[in-house]
């Protein structure tokens, strides 16, 4: 049957739920626990934090780049279909992570790992408005939202625990009964959904961004330290997964990161030229010459991933490195801010509905610039009691952003293009948590010795605290670029009839 094709029934729909719930839980459950586990797997395989870093921005790079085109792809083709294939993605790329032998090989996994979850991410939301009727849609995204949530503070607590017991492998070989578990009641429970659209693909446009975020992530990322010069990469073995054979070799790979640098941009510009040209873009620049109000609360978003999102990062080895804390302290401690700002998020609303959305925006990117730049104060005799305020605050000042800024945003185009806003505000966020990455790494690894997780190597604490403190400073300075853009940027009339997506959307 061509078409859109929506069943609705009391049993199907919130069996169909049950089954997108556990998908989205994985997925979020997977982004909490990595960072979390971030220090064991630079001991375990003897890589520098710059090095290590790449396992989470692998995957954020992948659904930065292919989110938008897999959504289409999965409305022309079928959303079921898209949705299994991204499940069948996400446990090869966990198979493969829990079997990894060498560090050079887990970005790759990752990367697998990051187009199942862009698969499963846009398919979920689709399905629920698809199968639920426009009065119940609220309350089945209030529940879907919920277990995203529980899946990102989950992640860290309890993979704090199991880390700690059984090692961080156990935890992706973890994910992959559930998984399978999902694809089997997939198939059988979610009907076929498809919107024959006529768009085409723009596989260029896609291509085009990935090849150019990996090449500025790996120069932002390597840059510093290496004084701009080469990085020299030296493989001495590989092992091929299934089949099980190790190749004993020596590959020795030189990456020269200026000119990776201006490749990168030039990439880039690449991108953005060509999404002015082709029919279905990625990313609708038109969009943003045409409605100011659009662009800045994209571009506030933007800078507010990338001044927040490594804080998981920091405090993983803060915890790790200085305090020698376990996984399992580490883990709860770091769902403290995800946690909170799930409890705060709801509050946005409340504060949107009795004040100025504008200034609400302005409140809470004021709030998440003072607390990063609150924590960029700590010492290794800080107390965790400070950490926690620190967090906490943090938690209050992101939980409220995001979304009074995805309501800002959506409000700000005609319905017709509030998918499509959607998905470039989307892109913004893991565009932001890319860079977060890269730029964290970079200043970090200015102050740590490249044989940090070598046999014999040592941390300077005090040079690594001035590394922590200046990174902190720094993202504390970009959310300041968004409390600017925030405060400068007038609105205009906003547009009626904000969809119930809009309201829902998560921190």
């Amino acid at each position: 049957m061509k078409g859109l094709q929506i069943r609705r029934g009391l049993e199907y729909k919130w069996m169909a739920l049950i089954v997108i719930n556990l998908a989205a839980f994985l997925v979020s459950f997977d982004t909490g626990l990595v960072t979390l586990i971030l220090p064991n797997i630079a001991r375990d395989f003897r890589s520098d934090v710059n090095v290590t870093i790449w396992v989470p921005l692998a995957k954020v790079i992948m659904m930065t780049a292919f989110m938008p085109l897999f959504g289409l792809l999965s409305d022309i083709k079928g959303r079921k279909r898209y949705f299994n294939i991204g499940i069948v993605a996400f446990i090869a790329g966990s198979l493969l992570t829990a079997v990894a032998s060498t560090i050079y090989e887990m970005p790759f996994y990752r990367s697998l790992t990051g187009i199942g979850s862009a698969i499963l991410i846009v398919n979920t939301r689709s399905v629920i408005v698809d199968i639920f009727p426009s009065n119940e849609r609220g309350k089945a995204l209030g529940w879907h939202l919920l277990v995203v949530y529980l899946g990102h503070t989950l992640g860290p607590a309890l993979g704090g625990i199991i880390t700690s017991y059984l090692g961080w492998r156990f935890l992706f070989w973890m994910l992959i009964p559930i998984a399978v578990v999902t694809l089997v009641v997939s198939h059988f429970v979610i009907r076929e959904t498809t919107v024959a659209t006529g768009q085409k693909m723009d596989w260029i446009g896609s291509i085009l961004l990935a090849a150019s975020l990996i090449m500025i992530s790996i120069a932002i990322t390597f840059g510093p330290q290496q004084a701009w010069t080469n990085l020299d990469i030296i493989i001495t073995n590989f092992w091929i997964p299934i089949v099980n054979i190790f190749v004993d070799t020596f590959v020795a790979i030189s990456i020269p990161l200026v000119e990776t640098l201006a490749v990168g941009l030039i990439f880039l510009t690449l991108f953005l030229v060509s999404q002015l040209t082709v029919k279905s873009p990625v990313l609708d620049l038109r969009l943003f010459i045409q409605n100011r109000e659009f662009a800045s609360t994209n571009l506030e978003a933007l800078f507010i991933y990338i001044a927040h999102y490594s804080i998981y990062v920091v405090v993983a080895f803060y915890l790790g490195l200085v305090k020698l804390m376990d996984p399992f302290q580490t883990g709860l401690i770091l769902a403290v801010f995800p946690l909170v700002a799930a409890a705060v998020s709801p509050i946005s609303g409340w504060f949107s509905d009795r004040y100025d959305r504008r200034e609400v925006r302005i409140l809470a990117a004021g709030v998440t610039a003072l607390s990063l730049l609150l924590m960029s104060r700590i010492t290794a005799e800080s107390s965790i009691e400070f950490l926690l305020a620190s967090l906490v605050i943090l938690g209050v000042g992101v939980g409220i952003f995001s979304p009074v800024n995805t309501s800002e945003c959506l409000m700000s185009v005609p319905p017709r293009q509030r998918s499509l806003a959607n998905g470039v505000l989307g892109m913004m966020r893991y565009t932001g948590q890319t860079l977060s990455y890269a730029i964290c790494a970079s200043i970090i690894g200015l102050y740590l010795p490249t044989n940090l997780f070598l046999s014999g190597g040592r941390i300077v604490v005090e040079q690594y605290i001035a590394g922590i403190s200046q990174s902190l400073v720094i993202s504390a300075a970009i959310a300041g670029i968004a409390f600017l853009i925030a405060l400068i940027v007038k609105p205009t009339k906003p547009l009626d009839g904000i969809s119930e997506e809009a309201k829902s959307e998560p921190a």
